[in-house]
Formats: structure tokens, sequence, C-alpha cells
């Protein structure tokens, strides 16, 4: 193997003049910015080798490289392929590492790791920088604080792909933060990790054009993004997690103690058993304060959750675009101050969004198409579980079959059955209005609650199918949209029924009577 020649004495001369306070120590694979008053031993050549070659380097190019990295300042590798056999540490505030274009390729644990405050790594290109990480369980870049903290980190344009196809992980982490605050991370492409990107108290970071990708017909990611642990401001933007051979578990993992979260454009495509879920392990508080906002979510067809909402304190997903999975929507019982604004949810498994629990919860404005794709007419576009106290409202929704972008799709067998049910109970408050509930197999509307404190009013039916309405004690009050006449199979004289303005009228209800209605 052979060291790449000097770099010309132009180009020397060129920089020296742009950066006159500080003196150019040059090799033949690197160069280094240092400042004046710096003295030491001349720096060791770090030797290029070819990426192909399967012989054991008699030194290690690390080793050298971290000479530099002692120092600070600006180090620059020069464009070519590299091995590194030991971990790179930069411990010394103040200091750019600028990667080759090119490849480095390492089986450390992890191949980089960041100790200090004011640092930046930087490629030249999501394809441009390869840093391979050639162990199936070690990490690739760790920033770690601990216990002090750092601040100022910022990691850009670079890919870090698996080594080879048969190079199936069982662990370690493509990036993971501790202790870190001000970071940021831009325009990296991870292949095949089995942690993308671990956030572990990391606060104020800002994540932007990020992939993360599995390739390999075998397991090997389990989770792409994953935030916990005192992680306070922590924004995303056009992130992306992505698998069409791999199952994996998360798309995005939303621990304990996260606060104030937003991601804009971010997705799960593939085989994930949960797109976006939150969760309270052991931390203090449940994850709040959580802004997601036109995000794309497809996972598993049969088994997996688009956003499976377990406790969390006040989120908001607004305009996303849910397909496929058991569930689009998942509302847990543990969940609070959830709001659900705009997109689609679509050929859902089971129910399109079920709420199983929780207290002040939205849906607004979705359209829900086609769920109940696992058996013909017994899955419901909106499912509400019985004595819902903490308060419901659903309004401004379509949900039905047939209704995305006018016809159903091709994928599309089975249909659901009434565009919202809502379960027997007697301890509900809840509101549903304004929704349009047409072509349902069963009907638009299941309301079995028997509380005093709900409103079901403004619906709009076409009468496909007969709902079955089971209405509380006196104080009840209920209006459903009609659009001319209504009969009742009712016989109670307490039941009045009347057709006025396209509104019907149901008062005075026993907590046991049921009235069948039909609108034509």
């Amino acid at each position: 193997m052979t060291s790449s020649p000097l770099i010309p004495v132009l180009m020397l001369a060129h920089l020296v003049s742009r950066q006159a306070s500080a003196i150019f120590a040059v090799t033949p694979s690197y160069m280094v910015s240092q400042p004046p008053d710096v003295t030491g031993p001349a720096l060791p050549v770090l030797r290029r080798v070819a990426f192909e070659s399967t012989e054991e380097a008699p030194t290690d190019d690390a080793r050298s490289l971290n000479v530099a990295l002692q120092r600070g300042g600006t180090v620059i590798i020069r464009d070519g392929n590299y091995r590194l056999r030991t971990t790179l540490v930069i411990g010394t505030p103040r200091t750019l590492l600028q990667l080759p274009c090119g490849t480095l390729s390492s089986n450390a644990n992890p191949v980089l790791l960041i100790r200090a405050s004011d640092v930046m790594v930087r490629g030249c290109g999501y394809f441009g920088t390869e840093l391979y990480n050639e162990s199936a369980t070690n990490d690739a870049i760790v920033v770690d604080g601990r216990p002090q903290g750092i601040s100022g980190v910022t990691l850009r344009d670079f890919s870090i792909p698996s080594h080879s196809s048969g190079d199936l992980r069982s662990g370690g982490t493509a990036i993971r933060l501790s202790s870190v605050g001000d970071w940021a991370l831009s325009g990296v492409y991870i292949r095949d990790p089995w942690v993308g990107l671990d956030i572990d108290n990391a606060s104020t970071g800002f994540v932007s054009n990020v992939v993360i990708d599995t390739t390999l017909p075998s397991q090997s990611l389990h989770t792409g993004i994953r935030v916990r642990h005192q992680s306070v401001s922590t924004h995303f933007s056009n992130v992306m997690v992505t698998s069409q051979k791999t199952p994996f578990e998360f798309g995005w993992y939303i621990g304990s103690d996260t606060d104030t979260f937003s991601c804009r454009m971010c997705g799960v495509q593939g085989n994930a058993a949960y797109g976006f879920a939150t969760r309270r392990d052991e931390g203090e508080y449940a994850p709040r304060w959580l802004r997601i906002i036109h995000p794309f979510v497809e996972v598993a067809p049969e088994t997996g959750i688009g956003f499976d909402l377990g406790p969390v304190r006040d989120v908001s997903i607004t305009d996303a675009y849910s397909v496929w999975g058991l569930h689009n929507v998942r509302v847990g019982a543990d969940a609070q101050t959830v709001k659900v604004r705009g997109g689609t949810a679509q050929l859902a498994y089971k129910h399109g969004v079920l709420i199983e629990g929780g207290s002040d919860i939205m849906i607004d404005g979705v359209t829900i198409s086609d769920a109940g794709q696992s058996a013909d007419n017994k899955y419901d576009g909106i499912a509400i579980a019985a004595n819902m106290a903490g308060g419901v409202r659903i309004s401004n929704c379509t949900s039905g079959n047939v209704i995305w972008r006018g016809s159903s799709p091709a994928s599309a067998t089975n249909r659901q059955r009434y565009g919202i049910s809502i379960a027997a109970g007697r301890g509900d408050r809840y509101t549903i209005v304004n929704n349009d509930l047409d072509q349902n197999e069963s009907g638009p509307l299941l309301d079995l609650g028997r509380g005093q404190s709900k409103v079901v009013e403004g619906n709009r039916p076409n009468g496909s199918g007969v709902a079955v309405l089971t209405k509380g004690k006196g104080t009840v009050k209920v209006y459903e949209g009609c659009r001319a006449l209504c009969t009742s199979t009712s016989s109670l004289s307490a039941v009045r029924c009347a057709v006025a303005g396209g509104q019907l009228a149901i008062r005075s209800i026993g907590a046991s009577d049921v009235v069948n209605w039909r609108c034509y």
C-alpha cells in the first residue's frame, strides 16, 4: 500500500493566506490547523488504504489521527479510503473534523467518540462520505457529555451504512447522544442499524434531512429513532424511517421525560409494529408537549399501529396520512389532551381510530376510509370505548367506505361497519357533531352510550343501513340530521320523533329504550 501524494504547494499557500493566524502541519494524508502556539513532535502520517484490501494493517490509522484530534483546531482527512481499528476521540473543544470523500471502515466501539463542546464533524454528502461500522453490535458515533454535560455539537453530510450484506444487526446504535445540549444533525443517511438515533438526555436539538433505512432481508433494525430521559426541546424536519424487507419494532419511540418535541414532514414506511409510539418507561413523567405535523405512516399491514398514544400529555397530530396497520390511530387509557386534526386514516385491519380511554380527546376533520379489512362489516371507522368520562369530541370527520379519492382502492376487500360507534356505558361524556358518515355497511352511527353528558347532532347519514341509538335519562339531548322523513319502531309515548328543518329530535328516552331509525 502507498501513501497519497503531498498536497500541492499552491494549495497550501492558498490555505495559509486564508488563515494567516494558524500554522498548518501537512502530512501525506491529512492536514491540521493548529493554534500558532502549539508545539510538539511532527504529526505521524495517516495511511490511505484500499477498502477492498483484506490484509491486516501493520499499524492503526486512527492512532495517528487521534494525535491531531487531541490538539483541537481543524483536522481535514484528505479524500480516500481508510481503515480504523481504534476509536477516534474528540476531547478538545473547538474541533472541526472534516471527513474524506471516501470511506472510513472501522471495527472499533464506538467508531467515533465526542466528549467536548463546540465540535463539528462533517463529510461531503450522503454517499460522498461513508462511515462503515463493521461490527454487528458496536456503536458508530457516540456523543457523551456525562457527567457535567457538553454543548454545541454538529454532525452533518455523511452516511453510516452496514459493512456488507451479511452484517445483520443485533445491537448497537448508529448515533447516540447523552447529556448534550444545543446540538444538530443534518444530511445523514443511516442504513441497517439496530437503533438508528438514540437521544438520551439530549436537549435543544435539531434534526433535518435524515433517512434511516433497512435493506437486509433478515432482522437488523429494531428502532428508528428513540427519544427519552430529560430530552427537552427536540425538533425534527424531513426525517424518515423506512424498511421494506425487515419487520421492526418502533419507527419513533418517544419515552419518559421527553418534553417539547416537534416533528414536521417526518414518517415511517414499511413493516413497523409501531409508527409513532409514546411510552412511560423508567422516567418520572410521561412524554408531553408533542407536535407532529404532516407525517406519513405506513406500518405492518395486519399488526402495526400507526400512532400508538399510550401515556402522553398534550399531543397534537396535524394532517397525518396513516395507512394499513391493525389501527391507524390508538388512544390509550393514560392519554391526556390528544388532538388529531385533519389528514387521512385508511385501510386499517380493524378500527381506523380506536379510543380506548383517556381524557380530553379530540378528533377533528379526519377522513377515515375503508377500515375493517380483516373482516367484512365487523369494525368501524372510529370506535369509542364505554364510559369515556374524561371527554371526547368527534367533529367534522368523514368516515365511510369508497371515499378515498372517490373510489375504493383495489386492496380494499372488506367494508367498515359504522362510521362512528360508541360502546355501551353509563359514564359517558362525549360530543359527536357535524360528521359525514356516508357509505357504511351497517349504518352511519352506533351510539350505545347511556351517560347524561353528551351531545350528538348534525351528523349526515345517507340512509345506508340502520343506526341504533340507545339513549340515557331524561336530561340527555340528542339531535341527528335527516334529509326528509324519519320513522320510529318504538311505540313508547315518551319518545317524540319529528322532522323539522331536516332535523330528527329525540328527547326524554328512558335508560333502556332503543330507537331504530332510518333516513331516506
